[in-house]
């Protein structure tokens, strides 16, 4: 899987990490990339890149090859590396092939992407770049540890994901007992006409279920609170470590960037505090219910197990479409508003109207464009939610149906089909939750990626422990290879090698005055704070 681009000036760095691991067969991160570059704001030159490359064992020629010359080029020359032009920004991509009048290339801010050949000649900037293995270097097969994040908040608490996910199984009970509970009540109150023993339990219910959404309400509030306290202490922990210890990478990124990047402290300190509890829950509630459903009646699970995969592939269709179209609709919101302003400016500097019309409508055929996909993506999902809604209205009728069947065979009593239609959603809940846990992780691991920057830089940690050891270390002696004084146009102090050790004692002839040796006195206390960070004392 390729890397994604986070900053704006990345895009020749990830380029660069795919080359890599093609011909070593090693990955490397961007962080690290970075840290050994001269990247600035406006990325890196193609200088600096060959010479980033050479020091990952890969060679960088760059070709002029000409829009006509593309498709001549053989398959094996694939994939390669070429320069478009983006809204006035060059930028870097990885052509892979090109077929049947359409290029396919990878873009490292929208990704895969396939174009019109005509199209992409119109931003091809007619430089090649090759990227071969450089010819002294040899392959070490060697095992290496797959290094995980070192992302971590040392001062979050266990305790309250604990405590959450004990929330979450009061809950579950709470349901599963609802289920037995309607089961009771309804038998005492059609069999067995028992009306005050059915208030009873009907107030008992009542109390519990309120306690139990009480709680949860708590709870919650108490965790988003302690996740917004954990986010600004994370905040600022996260700065002093980038400025102290990644003093070097600090400085190849801007303040804006830096703070975008922190925000992403928030999702990740919820997720850390809630994720795993969500995921166990869920999965506990699917086999707890599915075993005692399973015990109730083996037919009608297997109603709601249909209904679940289909709702599962639905599910699946909506979060794929949203991943195509999503960076789609971005894009081409992107370049609407970069025709409209070429238009406005235009219509404002600009009297020929012939450049006007071209313009407004090359804005038009733009913003017709952005509405097709737009329109396109609400359609399908407006389509996928009715297929969705159509099988959550269906499926209980389904299983009263086949349930009332069951009953007038007497393989199911009505007591078991009420607990049955009340406790479903425990075992459908969990599964419908399947994509939007998928999805949480995969935005769990692109936080990941741009909360890189504050992790600890060994290198740069040892460089600090060895600088700050130095100024431990304690000082025996301090050789001075000359010292001299000088009081109007005579000399009255001249000392070679002076070597002050433990104690230095300094004699001064009493005809030289008071005021001389307290001048001479003040001006070594200066020098000796100059050039030793210490004070002598005479």
């Amino acid at each position: 899987m390729k890397a994604k681009q986070i900053s704006s000036n990345e895009c020749a760095l990830i380029v660069l990490s795919f080359f890599i691991k093609k011909f070593t067969k090693q990955k490397i991160s961007i962080e690290k990339l970075k840290d050994e570059s001269n990247l600035s704001s406006k990325g890196l030159s193609l200088s600096e890149l060959k010479e980033l490359a050479s020091s990952n064992n890969l060679e960088v020629n760059f070709f002029k090859c000409p829009a006509g010359n593309l498709q001549k080029l053989e398959s094996d020359e694939f994939p390669f590396a070429t320069i478009i032009r983006e809204n006035n920004f060059n930028h870097m991509v990885i052509l892979h092939k090109i077929r049947k009048g359409k290029v396919y290339f990878y873009d490292p801010k929208k990704g895969d992407v396939k174009m019109k050949l005509e199209d992409f000649e119109i931003i091809y900037q007619n430089v090649v770049l090759e990227f071969k293995l450089n010819k002294d270097f040899q392959k070490i097969v060697v095992k290496q540890k797959v290094q995980k994040s070192k992302v971590k908040l040392s001062f979050l608490s266990t305790k309250i994901s604990i405590f959450y996910f004990c929330v979450l199984m009061i809950d579950f009970l709470v349901t599963l007992g609802i289920a037995y509970a309607n089961k009771i009540f309804f038998g005492i109150l059609i069999e067995k006409s028992m009306l005050y023993l059915a208030l009873s339990l009907f107030l008992i219910l009542f109390w519990f279920i309120l306690f139990n959404a009480y709680l949860k309400s708590f709870i919650t509030k108490k965790l988003y609170q302690y996740s917004f306290d954990q986010f600004c202490l994370a905040k600022k922990e996260s700065f002093l470590n980038l400025f102290t210890l990644n003093n070097k990478r600090f400085q190849k990124y801007d303040e804006l960037e830096i703070y975008q990047r922190m925000q992403n402290y928030e999702f990740f300190i919820f997720y850390e505090l809630t994720f795993k509890s969500d995921v166990l829950a869920d999965f506990l509630s699917f086999v707890i219910s599915g075993f005692i459903f399973y015990l109730t009646n083996i037919y009608l699970i297997s109603i709601v197990v249909i209904y679940c995969i289909f709702s599962l592939i639905i599910c699946f269709f909506i979060k794929t479409n949203y991943d195509q179209n999503y960076r789609q609709i971005i894009n081409n919101k992107l370049k609407e508003g970069n025709d409209f302003n070429n238009l406005s400016f235009s219509f404002k500097v600009n009297n020929d109207p012939i450049l006007n019309e071209t313009l407004l409508k090359k804005w038009l055929n733009q913003n017709n464009n952005s509405c097709k996909i737009v329109s396109n993506f609400y359609s399908n999902n407006i389509n996928y939610g009715s297929i969705e809604g159509f099988l959550s209205v269906i499926a209980p009728i389904f299983i009263l149906l086949i349930g009332a069947i069951l009953t007038w065979h007497n393989k199911l009593s009505k007591t078991e089909l009420i607990f049955f239609l009340t406790g479903a959603s425990l075992f459908i809940k969990p599964v419908k939750n399947v994509t939007s846990h998928l999805q949480t992780y995969k935005k769990y691991k692109d936080c990941l990626e741009v909360l890189r920057i504050f992790e600890h830089n060994s290198k740069d940690i040892d460089e600090k422990k060895k600088s700050s050891s130095a100024f431990d270390q304690r000082i025996n002696n301090i050789k001075i290879s000359y010292l001299g004084y000088k009081f109007s146009s005579y000399k009255k102090l001249n000392i070679d090698n002076l070597i002050i050790d433990q104690k230095c004692i300094l004699k001064v002839i009493m005809d030289v005055g008071r005021l001389l040796y307290q001048k001479f006195y003040l001006e070594l206390m200066i020098l000796m704070k100059e050039k030793f960070l210490l004070t002598i004392k005479l």
